[in-house]
């Protein structure tokens, strides 16, 4: 059948070509649509110990990254890892809807910290539970309000991995969301239950989308021990780069 469509096509003057698959490499992407402009911060908001900075260092080397990451201990395996950097700022703190402190529960498998409870139902996803070792107190900073306290005006790339979260942190970026600052949101986003009063990928669509942020791209689609599509990462442009591509 493919043989007979090109030969078709042939006699047209056109011919099939398989495109080259997207969104398989964030970085790569994020780099041709940041490349009209020089690319000067980078907010990673859930950066762990600091490989995802490593990354963005080696990729953006020109770039600020301004490292959050609430969990004391992978707090400072982050600055043992950047030590030296001039380049990355390492901020122990969880972002938020609002500013002062939260407990973050703290699990077996620290990725999957949250200052959110575990569904209970997360097994039915994972296979097995991930119950909460400990809580501990952490300070909250909105991302507004981070900004506006370093002068930064701008974000080409703001990445969030904060389990759930992702909402109430884009609620705290209202300002900057609303001026259009941020140029390329990078989220995780969530499709399956896995947190007590998550946000939902549609909820993080509909919140970017009502300030003309648009997807992108779907990135490393993970689905769950049933079967059920559990999480992945999305890319939301903003309107000026959109415009630019569309």
């Amino acid at each position: 059948m493919k043989e007979l469509i090109q030969q078709t096509l042939n006699r047209l003057g056109l011919e099939l070509r398989r495109l080259r698959s997207h969104h398989h490499d964030d970085l790569a992407d994020a780099a041709t649509l940041l490349a009209d402009a020089p690319i000067k911060t980078i907010l990673d908001v859930g950066a762990f110990d600091g490989s995802s900075a490593a990354r963005y260092r080696t990729h953006f080397p020109q770039a600020h990254v301004y490292a959050i990451e609430p969990t004391p201990r992978e707090y400072q395996k982050l600055v043992e890892r950047h030590r030296g950097d001039a380049l990355v700022t390492a901020v122990n703190a969880a972002v938020g809807e609002s500013a002062g402190s939260a407990e973050l529960h703290v699990n077996p498998d620290h990725q999957t910290n949250s200052l959110l409870a575990t569904d209970p139902r997360v097994a039915k996803l994972l296979g097995s539970g991930d119950e909460t070792l400990q809580k501990v107190t952490v300070p909250v900073a909105t991302l507004d309000g981070f900004c506006a306290e370093r002068g930064i005006d701008r974000v080409d790339l703001l990445k969030m991995d904060i389990q759930g979260y992702e909402l109430r942190a884009l609620r705290g970026a209202r300002g900057l969301l609303d001026r259009r600052a941020v140029r390329i949101v990078y989220s995780e986003v969530l499709f399956g239950r896995l947190y007590e009063g998550q946000a939902f990928y549609h909820d993080i669509a509909a919140h970017l989308g009502s300030f003309g942020y648009q997807l992108y791209g779907l990135y490393h689609l993970i689905r769950g021990h049933n079967g059920v599509l559990g999480w992945g990462d999305a890319m939301f442009l903003s309107p000026e780069i959109y415009d630019r591509i569309a």
